[in-house]
């Protein structure tokens, strides 16, 4: 059985890239993601998962149909309209996201994820409570309701 952590010792070259390819990006299109404003922005986001979307069920049989891995496989090069290249995108949109809240003095850019913090005995990453309450914390340190509970949070937000 292959390692089922190995992906974790690529998560600083693919985020040392991403912040890399904003910083070229934002030179040449200064902030042209967020010209109009957060629907704009949260518009931008849902085309990116569109296309993904499609990319994953045009032309499919049902065994291959949303196999996000077996369609990057098919093109892993990353070029321009390969999934790899979508997944890049919608990354990196969803970081600028962040990265704006900070900057408005929205989100606390110090206090960084506020639901982990680091066992220096495992050298791992835990979550210090359950999101909600009732929930039940893996090991992974996802909650067991998790993603269930995110219409619940939705709701709860709208009705603030």
């Amino acid at each position: 059985m292959a390692d089922e952590t190995k992906h974790m010792d690529y998560l600083n070259d693919v985020c040392s890239k991403d912040i890399l390819n904003l910083q070229l990006k934002e030179s040449i299109y200064q902030g042209s993601w967020k010209k109009r404003g957060g629907v704009g922005a949260f518009m931008m986001l849902a085309r990116k998962w569109d296309r993904i979307e499609n990319m994953l069920t045009e032309g499919h049989f049902d065994q291959d149909r949303w196999d996000i891995f077996t369609e990057i496989t098919r093109k892993p090069n990353g070029d321009d309209g390969t999934m790899l290249a979508e997944i890049r995108d919608l990354r990196r949109y969803l970081i600028l996201v962040e990265a704006e809240m900070m900057a408005r003095g929205i989100v606390d850019s110090q206090r960084g994820n506020q639901d982990v913090k680091e066992d220096s005995n495992k050298h791992a990453f835990q979550a210090e409570e359950p999101i909600h309450s009732g929930d039940k914390m893996g090991p992974s340190g996802i909650s067991s309701t998790g993603f269930y509970n995110r219409q619940n949070d939705r709701d709860r937000f709208r009705n603030k």
